[in-house]
């Protein structure tokens, strides 16, 4: 499966916990990969917008019933959770997702329909970069 990678490049710099977001990030694209056909490919984009930046991350896996998406961020939450699974995982990473976007105070969704494939998407708000916030405010 490959990766491919669209970047806004108008994103400014702003503050946000680095290794905590890169977590999210690899979450994400870990779960398209799993998720996604031999000779695919995942992709994972930012935009810059409307005071905060979008990240997402879109497969074309095997997609999920709408009857799980309220409860996919859950701990421990598989949808395919029986002894039958055929993929591996603890059912923990989207949680801990969450945990870190929120953190964050941004918010973390997802969208996607059977057979057609997801996309998982957060937002983050863009505060002022550690820099500007240490400068004396001038009169």
């Amino acid at each position: 499966v490959a990766i491919a990678v669209d970047l806004d490049e108008t994103i400014p710099i702003f503050s946000f916990d680095p290794l905590r977001v890169r977590q999210a990030c690899v979450n994400l694209l870990n779960n398209g990969v799993k998720f996604s056909p031999d000779g695919d490919c995942v992709t994972i984009t930012s935009r810059n917008g409307d005071g905060q930046v979008t990240i997402a991350v879109e497969d074309h896996g095997p997609g999920i019933d709408g009857a799980y998406l309220t409860d996919l961020f859950e701990k421990f939450m598989q949808i395919d959770g029986g002894s039958t699974r055929e993929k591996d995982g603890m059912g923990i990473g989207l949680k801990l997702v969450k945990h870190y976007i929120e953190l964050h105070g941004g918010k973390v969704w997802v969208t996607s329909e059977k057979g057609k494939g997801s996309i998982f998407s957060f937002t983050l708000p863009k505060a002022p970069s550690a820099e500007k916030a240490e400068q004396p405010a001038r009169a």
